[in-house]
């Protein structure tokens, strides 16, 4: 979907791809759904994005929100990949069943990443974020690419471990 809205909600079971978007307000992620958002053209969320239960969210590319990023309890790789990925507030990845991914970002708050089990590591490389970067308790322990910048970095990504 492309062009302009109030709030969206992606149904239980449902899957929405946003691209060239801008949504006024939030977007709710329900149970077993699905959300990617981009690649292909800017989209703008004024609100939040929240996703409990849901099967993945993805933001690609250009993509700004303009508040929180939260993802939980969900079953597949989720997060986001830049470049040109910007986060207003927080960006939360937490106990999902999937690696989260948090690469090339802009986040202005806290990145937490804590208690995912996956087959593979989650990935947290290439970030620049005004809070502090918290990872703890994930199955198997987050790797990176390229340096993040912190104003503190904790846990599994204390910057002793190259985060």
């Amino acid at each position: 979907m492309a062009g302009s809205f109030d709030d969206v909600v992606v149904p239980d079971k449902a899957s929405c791809v946003l691209s060239g978007a801008s949504v006024k307000g939030d977007i709710d992620v329900r149970r077993d759904a699905s959300l990617t958002i981009g690649p292909i053209g800017a989209s703008t969320i004024r609100g939040k994005v929240d996703a409990d239960r849901c099967r993945a969210v993805t933001l690609m590319g250009a993509v700004t929100v303009d508040k929180d990023v939260r993802i939980r309890h969900c079953a597949m790789d989720s997060g986001y990949v830049g470049p040109g990925i910007q986060i207003g507030g927080d960006f939360e990845c937490r106990d999902n069943a999937g690696a989260c991914r948090a690469v090339s970002g802009s986040v202005r708050g806290d990145v937490r990443i804590e208690k995912n089990r996956s087959t593979a590591p989650s990935e947290i490389s290439g970030n620049t974020i005004r809070g502090t970067l918290r990872c703890e308790g994930n199955v198997p322990a987050p790797t990176h690419g390229a340096a993040n910048t912190a104003k503190k970095k904790e846990g599994q990504c204390d910057a002793k471990f190259g985060f």
